[in-house]
Parts: C-alpha cells; sequence; structure tokens
C-alpha cells in the first residue's frame, strides 16, 4: 500500500459536522484550513490545523517564510521566520535534539 492510499482527504477543515458534533479526523485525514493542506498524524477532535500539538502537519513542498514578533505556531523544517521585534532571521532545522530555530 503507497502513502497516498493511507490518505483520506476531508476537504475544508470543520470543526463541528452539520448536527453540531465534533468531528473525529484520524491520523491520514487531509483537510484545507486558511488556504493550507494538512494531515492528521493522529486521531484529532476539536483542534484546528494551525493550534500547537494538536496533531496536524502542513503539507508543503517549498519553505514558508514568516515576518513576525513572536515564533510561528506551525512550521516545518526548512521554514524561515524574521524576528521583527529582533531583527534576526531564523531557520528551521532538525537535528539530534529534533526541530529548532536557528539564528542564520
Amino acid at each position: 500500500m503507497s502513502e497516498a492510499d493511507k490518505l483520506n482527504f476531508a476537504g475544508e477543515y470543520r470543526k463541528y459536522d452539520p448536527n453540531g458534533r465534533l468531528i473525529e479526523y484520524v491520523e491520514g485525514s487531509v483537510v484545507t484550513f486558511q488556504g493550507v493542506n494538512y494531515v492528521a498524524t493522529k486521531t484529532t477532535v476539536g483542534k484546528n490545523p494551525i493550534t500547537k500539538n494538536s496533531g496536524w502537519e502542513k503539507l508543503t513542498s517549498t519553505p514558508t517564510f514568516y515576518c513576525q514578533s513572536e515564533e510561528p505556531e506551525v512550521s516545518m523544517e526548512g521554514d524561515r521566520w524574521f524576528n521583527t521585534d529582533l531583527g534576526i532571521l531564523y531557520t528551521r532545522v532538525c537535528d539530534t535534539d529534533g526541530l529548532q530555530w536557528v539564528a542564520t
């Protein structure tokens, strides 16, 4: 079975179904939220894809550039963040300590 066979394309992210019940997204569910595609890395209920530790991972082939004062809530390896308060450019790297922002 290929990785694509494990994905469930669920369309636009919704917190509630038409009956007002929270929607459960299982691992492999793919949704679009604010114009970006995300995949569920675990079963998740009631948490949108940009909530920290929500069980969602952004699907993208190109790095994202953030220009803001606070650390981005969602980021992937290779993303860049310019901290507007400090004037420092960071790159998201993955090393033996996991994902972290490194000044470049």
